[in-house]
């Protein structure tokens, strides 16, 4: 199922950034760059595994990156399109899973982030999934992802919030409510978005539901697919990790 289908991909920017444009600021771009060094080699061909409507796509095929971007929802895809022609970029965009990267191309870089990873909810399946990205790596190359660090954020769960988003013309009334089962640790968030655009109205509903590992649970499935010299951030700052701080879990491994 296409949870980010229906017009609820053409609010998606607006309705979780509060922009009718989103893409990666200059802070997190430069952590790419930076982290790419790291590889010790010429960072050129990069899969963005889970691409969204193209936060890093976009910004990194302006930087001159030869981008690849995969994602599962053709609507998102489709805004990832505009936004490349609005930027006046190109990249290879195709509609499909993460769980179905079987490319025979290879990459210097895939990057995968926003929690991608962790819609597929059980480890077996993540587990596969990190081996999948880091066969599409060549050796030597670097895989780099992010989740929401939910537990420094437990204040957020198991909650109700209503709040609106405005630019322009564009206006969104989101109900949002998020439970967390910590037995399972899957996360379940509802959506209930009134939008409106140029006068007309739309009544959107999505739902997701994610797991999200410990650092050293995330590190041990990353160091199993085939990556080493795994580093591991709070942010986009470069911050330690941490369980108690920060809004990202974000990892960076090199392909073996």
């Amino acid at each position: 199922m296409d949870g980010y289908g229906s017009d609820f991909a053409a609010f998606y920017d607006l309705v979780l950034y509060g922009e009718n444009s989103h893409e990666a600021d200059e802070q997190e771009i430069l952590f790419m760059e930076k982290e790419f060094l790291r590889a010790g080699r010429r960072i050129n061909a990069v899969l963005d595994a889970g691409c969204g409507t193209g936060k890093f796509l976009v910004p990194l095929a302006r930087k001159g990156c030869q981008m690849t971007g995969i994602d599962k929802s053709p609507r998102m895809i489709d805004e990832t399109s505009k936004k490349l022609a609005q930027n006046s970029v190109s990249a290879s965009l195709i509609s499909m899973s993460i769980e179905e990267i079987n490319t025979k191309q290879l990459f210097d870089a895939v990057i995968c982030v926003d929690s991608v990873l962790c819609y597929l909810l059980e480890k077996e399946k993540i587990q596969n999934c990190c081996a999948k990205m880091a066969r599409a790596l060549k050796k030597g190359g670097i895989f780099i992802m992010e989740t929401w660090n939910l537990f420094a954020n437990n204040r957020l769960l198991n909650r109700e919030n209503t709040y609106v988003n405005e630019d322009g013309e564009r206006r969104a009334e989101i109900f949002e409510k998020n439970t967390y089962d910590e037995k399972t640790g899957i996360l379940t968030i509802i959506l209930d978005v009134n939008a409106r655009d140029k006068g007309v109205s739309y009544a959107l509903k999505h739902s997701e539901s994610l797991r999200i590992f410990k650092f050293e649970e995330m590190k041990e499935m990353l160091e199993n697919a085939g990556l080493k010299d795994i580093k591991m951030y709070s942010g986009y700052d470069f911050s330690q990790a941490s369980l108690s701080k920060g809004d990202s879990m974000i990892y960076s491994g090199i392909k073996k």
